[in-house]
């Protein structure tokens, strides 16, 4: 009897001896799927040159005017599509800020 109370005590103490098991680490990964906004991906469409048959029937102040009214649709064109590249390279810059910050 006096045996089996000594194995007890050792066994108890032997379980309270050993060490906790190890944690289990869990690690996540998300992956963010973030699309450029539509309104940035329209095409920049360039406007026709003025009609052949109309140009040519027109005389040489109405031909200056006709081009001078193309360019300038054309710059205005350019400009739009700048100001759409410059939207997107500003949302890029945002997105890779907000995803890729230190200490994630």
């Amino acid at each position: 009897m006096k045996s089996i109370l000594v194995l007890s005590v050792l066994w108890i103490l032997c379980g309270c001896a050993t060490s906790p098991p190890d944690p289990i680490v869990v690690t996540r990964a998300y992956t963010h799927v973030v699309n450029v906004p539509s309104v940035m991906l329209t095409k920049c469409v360039a406007a026709s040159p003025p009609a052949i048959d109309e140009y040519i029937k027109s005389d040489a102040t109405k031909q200056e005017s006709m081009l001078t009214s193309y360019i300038a649709t054309l710059l205005t064109t350019l400009g739009d599509c700048n100001s759409k590249l410059d939207a997107i390279t500003t949302w890029q810059s945002n997105q890779n800020k907000l995803f890729n910050e230190p200490g994630d």
